[in-house]
């Protein structure tokens, strides 16, 4: 698959991706209704990740699958500069918890 078409693949995806760690990488998806932590381009949060290993197949997701392609287009947000420790484990834990972090949108609207 070509670049362009990675990028056009991954349209969906863009804007809604936001760096909030570089060590270890750390991403949130801000979705509609639902937000979801990468982590280290390994792991997601969403179902169809942990539903890929319930089936035995490789991990992976939408999200996960787009996030090269989001990040060489430069179509994402990034706080790791903004952001201290405690306000990205906060942002962690809204996610894990809640499946919404009001932080991270608090910090991104108010920049």
């Amino acid at each position: 698959m070509g670049e362009r078409q990675e990028a056009r693949e991954a349209g969906h995806l863009y804007h809604k991706l936001v760096r909030v760690s570089s060590r270890p990488e750390i991403w949130v998806y801000l979705g509609a209704s639902r937000d979801y932590v990468m982590v280290d381009r390994r792991y997601c949060s969403c179902p169809s990740f942990t539903y890929s290993i319930s089936r035995g197949e490789s991990p992976r997701c939408k999200h996960l699958d787009g996030l090269p392609a989001v990040v060489s287009a430069g179509k994402y947000r990034d706080l790791t500069s903004v952001l201290k420790r405690d306000e990205v484990a906060s942002i962690i834990m809204e996610v894990m918890i809640l499946g919404f972090s009001g932080k991270i949108r608090e910090v991104l609207f108010s920049r």
